[in-house]
């Protein structure tokens, strides 16, 4: 029996998802907090997925070529490099709850604004309520965390831009799931390749495997397999299921996940006076997945 074909395997993937996305957030903010390069950073996260799937890439050349030079841009920006490296500067300066819930929470948001510029599909009338409910979230949190900075808040609503136009690019592309998956990782890899060059990951170099392991394999593991292989594959699966709405309204459960595993790994604490725009944001993305036709 192929799995893939059951009703519910879409809301499985989804579910794994969510999962990943949050041990995602943790982990950027764990590098973070270890004071790892982004060029190293980078390299756990691209390597391992993109090396593996460059075959694909190169066999599957042609069907690739027929998504366009700047549909193809926006997928592997969008969805990889680009966001990564906005994400790991972000996560060095933004709590982990407070950037998970600012990018997750206004994809909603970020996607219809996409849809509606790019494509021309506006949102429906009872999406208007929920939109504007992630509008009053993402301003409340602003005004009520005295922490976050103005620059970092504009890097966490750029992220969420970048993975909306990677999401709309995508599903307009008609890729293979695969086919996505390697565009992305490899992709990725490819244009993180000149920047290697210029900055190499001498961390990775200059410690020996016994220092080197321990604080770099939760984030290898993490980074490379999980996000880089495992949730790339689980994201195209549910978005050709589900579309994009419901997916993206999916991330409202990944903020709420990570921020407990922030609390337990690294104490961190919402701001208390962010907590009701976190719930409101969090509100309007539900209710977004329900209006979604």
């Amino acid at each position: 029996m192929d799995i893939t074909r059951h009703p519910k395997a879409g809301h499985a993937a989804l579910l794994l998802l969510v999962c990943i996305w949050a041990g995602f957030y943790v982990s950027l903010r764990s590098g973070g907090r270890l004071a790892l390069e982004p060029a190293t950073l980078a390299t756990l996260r691209f390597a391992p997925a993109g090396l593996l799937l460059l075959p694909r890439l190169w066999l599957n050349r042609r069907d690739l070529a027929r998504v366009g030079p700047w549909r193809a841009l926006l997928i592997v920006a969008g969805g990889g490099l680009g966001f990564f490296l906005l994400a790991s500067i972000a996560l060095r300066e933004a709590s982990t709850d407070t950037a998970s819930v600012l990018i997750l929470g206004t994809l909603p948001l970020m996607v219809a604004l996409v849809g509606a510029l790019w494509l021309r599909r506006w949102p429906s009338r009872g999406q208007w309520p929920a939109l504007a409910l992630i509008v009053a979230g993402t301003a409340w949190i602003a005004i009520g965390n005295p922490a976050l900075t103005a620059p970092t808040l504009w890097r966490l609503l750029a992220c969420s831009l970048a993975w909306a136009l990677y999401t709309v690019a995508l599903r307009a592309s008609g890729l293979a799931v695969l086919d996505a998956a390697a565009l992305v990782a490899a992709g990725s890899l490819l244009l993180l390749l000149p920047w290697l060059v210029l900055s190499p990951p001498w961390q990775l170099a200059e410690l020996s495997p016994a220092t080197l392991l321990p604080p770099l394999l939760p984030p290898l593991l993490v980074q490379g397999v999980l996000v880089g292989l495992v949730a790339t594959l689980c994201y195209g699966f549910a978005l050709e299921r589900l579309g994009s709405l419901r997916v993206a309204a999916a991330g409202a459960l990944a903020p709420l996940l990570a921020a407990l595993m922030a609390l337990a790994l690294f104490g961190e604490a919402p701001a208390h006076a962010a907590l009701p725009g976190m719930m409101l944001l969090m509100g309007g993305v539900l209710a977004s997945s329900r209006a979604a036709p």
